[in-house]
């Protein structure tokens, strides 16, 4: 497989982020694109994550990806309505971005 020179920067914001700690990281990134990654813990609010995401994105390109089986059908659901790509298995995100 042909490896690709991909240059990022990684910013985590733990999994005790709230829906307001997204918009600030992805406020502060505006001129990046984005990939997102979630892994949800208790108090993550995964649905008003994904809105923020999608009320944030500006235009940028961004590309989520939510792990967390049936608690994460809702955010998928906003993604999929805002043309979002969102994947949900660390399988999918690595064929993405093989591409």
């Amino acid at each position: 497989m042909a490896e690709k020179n991909i240059q990022a920067k990684v910013i985590d914001i733990l999994g005790t982020a709230l829906a307001e700690d997204y918009k600030k990281a992805i406020k502060k990134y505006k001129k990046e694109n984005l990939l997102i990654l979630l892994t949800p813990q208790l108090m993550t609010q995964i649905s008003e994550t994904a809105q923020v995401i999608v009320k944030s994105r500006y235009k940028k390109v961004v590309t989520t990806c939510f792990l967390g089986g049936k608690s994460i059908h809702q955010a998928c659901k906003i993604f999929k309505k805002a043309k979002i790509p969102c994947l949900n298995t660390l399988e999918e995100l690595r064929k993405n971005l093989a591409n």
